[in-house]
């Protein structure tokens, strides 16, 4: 996931519009980006886990 300044601007639009006391903010976009990055992987370790079978899907295997 790749952040430019205009996702800078979108998100401060959504922190003002819904805390509009708020006078100043700061966006670091390399920690929004490591953030996303853990958050995608772990999801697709999730899934890969699921897809395999290795993790309890919720089915009972025969006895």
């Amino acid at each position: 996931m790749i952040l430019d300044d205009e996702d800078v601007f979108t998100i401060a639009a959504y922190i003002y519009a819904d805390n509009p006391q708020i006078k100043h903010i700061t966006i670091e976009l390399h920690k929004l980006e490591e953030m996303h990055m853990r958050s995608a992987a772990s999801h697709v370790h999730l899934a890969l886990l699921f897809a395999s079978g290795k993790l309890f899907s919720g089915k009972r295997a025969a006895s």
